[in-house]
């Protein structure tokens, strides 16, 4: 049996030389320089959070999948601290289904009112919405179903 498969195994661990925990991750896509890895939010979590992930040695980012999970734990007030570095990470490498998934999740968050932050209400929440619809259109792939 083939073993090629292991080559999309990945080691995730910490920049924080304190930070002995460590988890796997699976190569996913690529997409010229840029890398998908699909790991589970608690190896994030366990090594300090998406500020400090490593890949093979590598230094890394890891953007929307913390804060859809602190959205799906309601743990509303931990979304705060990482939207802005999800949203610099994003812009500075224009991704736009990072984006889509970004500005959705924020409309969802306004629209019920879930951060006292932000404010409420369905009028607010939709140019939201809408830029969750022009980064999935510009993304051009399976975000465009999830955002409509």
């Amino acid at each position: 049996m083939s073993k090629d498969w292991l080559k999309s195994v990945v080691l995730i661990t910490s920049n924080d030389p304190a930070t002995r925990d460590f988890g796997i991750g699976f190569v996913i896509h690529r997409e010229g320089q840029i890398t998908y890895i699909l790991t589970c939010a608690n190896v994030v979590e366990a090594i300090g959070g998406s500020a400090t992930v490593k890949v093979n040695d590598i230094e890394c980012s890891a953007l929307t999948s913390p804060i859809r999970l602190k959205r799906a734990l309601s743990d509303y007030p931990a979304i705060l601290s990482l939207w802005s570095e999800a949203e610099q990470l994003a812009q500075q490498y224009e991704y736009n289904d990072y984006f889509t998934s970004l500005y959705l999740t924020q409309g969802h968050l306004i629209w019920d009112g879930l951060l006292p932050e932000w404010e409420s209400g369905f009028d607010l929440a939709l140019p939201y919405y809408q830029l969750a619809l022009i980064h999935a259109l510009r993304f051009n792939r399976f975000l465009l179903d999830e955002a409509l």
